[in-house]
C-alpha cells in the first residue's frame, strides 16, 4: 500500500483476546474471515461473524477483541480519518 494505511491479520485462538488501540484522529475497519468475535466498545459490545465487518472512527479508547467459542481470523485496517 502506498497509503498512510496499515493493514494487520487478528488471529486469536478459541478463548483468546486481544487489545486494539484507537486513536481520535484515525478510522479502523475490522472484517472477520473466520469464527466468532465479541468485541468490547465504549458504548457496549458488539457480536461479530465470519463475514461481518465493523468501521470505527472518532474513538480513542482500547477495546478488547475477544474470540466467542472459535479460533478467529480477522483483517484489521488502520486508515486516515475521513
Amino acid at each position: 500500500l502506498r497509503q498512510d494505511a496499515r493493514l494487520s491479520q487478528l488471529l486469536l485462538a478459541t478463548s483468546g483476546s486481544e487489545p486494539l488501540t484507537l486513536a481520535a484522529e484515525r478510522s479502523y475497519y475490522l472484517h472477520v474471515i473466520a469464527g466468532d468475535l465479541q468485541l468490547s466498545l465504549p458504548d457496549g459490545n458488539q457480536q461479530l461473524q465470519a463475514g461481518d465487518g465493523i468501521y470505527l472512527s472518532a474513538v480513542a479508547a482500547t477495546v478488547a477483541a475477544q474470540a466467542s467459542g472459535t479460533a478467529v481470523r480477522a483483517l484489521w485496517f488502520d486508515l486516515p480519518a475521513a
